[in-house]
């Protein structure tokens, strides 16, 4: 109240001053109450500062109280775990995430011999943290398949007894040598209730950086040629001309029911940790360093006009496939992946393989993904791809005398995922077309129609 009559007074003193300029008196008192003003205006910016000092001091033994509260519970808890003489829970750190798809398609234009075949399939995921830098992991897989395996659109005993389908053919190319074909959530394995994958992680230190790796019954398909719109099948394209690249020469799915070993290993580089190295070593078990496949991939991740992009460069050295001829193939393959805006993202996949085995010698796809065409609807993504597979003449191993009328196959799927129950529903209907399918071998069409619908609910 003191400083702001002060100032009052200054200003009215200012206002008059010119009136009275010949006033000495009055000039003088002026001069005072300017001075004061001053020496007023310093003791409030002293006090300002020692009040934000005071303020700055109270959170500071706030944030320390706090923390000295956190350790002396963390202390305690230790404490009392040890003095009970169990240091883990047996469920602590163990996830669990569990998903069922259910895929129906059927087959257009082919009376009277057109088909509908349905398949489901149960996944079960354990992850449990053992320290820090060690965890383990088990994956369990139901298939109502047959016997586990993938029903192809061949001969069938409908469940009412009355007599066989026709067939209308046989596997398509992307299903002749690894088995799974038009529907890629269909089990690899051998039985319907089989162990997927199972096994260790662990990181080591290797200087500044960390060398992670993994051993145990291992799928090459999920860690090599990834790809960000083409590369899971329960939620993007189901064909498996682009969910797995048919020209590589997959060890886990040929021959089926092969149980694998694998050991995988990473590593990171750059300022960014954009750059990633991983190579693995696969074989089935038993003669576990003789006759495998060794694969090695290259992946960066960076921008493209400002949006993410990924480039992955995949090399594999296959002494599994042929190795009833003692030759080893080598092969690879390039997997490329941009955002080209905020609501369209394209892809580009190419493989090839120089062995004799596998009818797929190289195979090439490109689509493209949107996501929020209705405005309504933001997370619902709909997909477009064409894919071309090169096809050669079988003439050793278990495959042979495989001798397509066509060299190549040519097939199209378009997909649109609705999403319900914040994504924990989702159904997606896709049509494919595919010309000349297998090249020929089997099929009494050369242009197959599939229309189907796929449930995939995560839980």
């Amino acid at each position: 109240m003191r400083n702001g009559g002060l100032m009052l007074c200054a200003a009215a003193l200012l206002f008059c001053a010119p009136a009275y300029a010949g006033d000495e008196d009055l000039a003088d008192e002026v001069r005072r109450l300017k001075e004061q003003l001053k020496e007023s205006r310093r003791e409030m910016d002293e006090q300002r500062r020692r009040l934000d000092a005071q303020d700055e001091t109270i959170r500071s033994m706030k944030e320390q109280r706090s923390a000295l509260l956190s350790e002396e519970v963390a202390a305690y808890l230790d404490a009392t775990r040890t003095a009970q003489g169990a240091t883990r829970g047996p469920l602590e750190g163990l996830r669990i995430s569990i998903g069922w798809v259910g895929v129906a398609q059927g087959t257009i234009g082919n009376e009277p011999a057109n088909r509908l075949v349905g398949d489901g399939t149960l996944m079960m995921d354990f992850e449990a943290t053992i320290t820090d830098n060690l965890s383990g992991f088990v994956e369990i897989i139901a298939n109502t398949g047959p016997s586990g395996n993938p029903t192809a659109f061949g001969s069938l005993s409908p469940a009412n007894g009355t007599g066989s389908f026709g067939p209308i053919g046989a596997p398509t190319a992307t299903g002749i040598f690894d088995g799974v074909g038009v529907d890629g959530t269909q089990s690899f394995n051998a039985s319907p209730i089989d162990v997927y994958q199972a096994g260790i992680r662990h990181s080591m230190p290797v200087g500044d950086r960390t060398l992670p790796g993994e051993i145990g019954g291992l799928d090459p398909r999920n860690r090599f040629s990834q790809n960000a719109f083409a590369d899971d099948e329960l939620t993007q394209f189901i064909n498996n001309s682009f969910d797995d690249a048919p020209a590589v020469n997959w060890i886990t799915t040929a021959p089926r029911g092969t149980s694998v070993f694998g050991l995988h290993m990473w590593m990171e580089f750059g300022s960014n940790r954009q750059i990633t190295v991983n190579w693995g070593w696969f074989n089935e078990v038993g003669p576990v360093f003789n006759n495998g496949q060794f694969y090695i991939q290259f992946a960066w991740k960076g921008e493209l006009n400002g949006r993410e992009t990924n480039l992955r460069i995949l090399g594999f050295l296959d002494g599994y496939t042929e190795a009833s001829v003692s030759e080893d193939v080598a092969g690879g393959g390039v997997s490329w992946d941009w955002w080209a805006s905020d609501r369209a993202g394209v892809f580009v996949r190419i493989n090839a393989n120089g062995g004799d085995f596998n009818p797929v010698d190289f195979d090439a796809s490109a689509g493209v993904m949107f996501r929020g065409l209705v405005g309504s609807r933001p997370d619902d993504t709909l997909g477009i791809a064409i894919g071309f597979i090169s096809l050669q003449t079988v003439v050793a191993g278990p495959l042979a005398p495989f001798n397509p009328t066509e060299d190549t196959e040519f097939t199209v799927e378009i997909y649109y995922r609705y999403l319900m129950e914040d994504g924990k529903l989702q159904f997606t209907p896709h049509l494919m077309y595919i010309s000349d399918p297998a090249g020929g071998v089997g099929w009494t069409e050369d242009s197959l129609f599939i229309l189907g619908l796929r449930i995939y609910v995560p839980f």
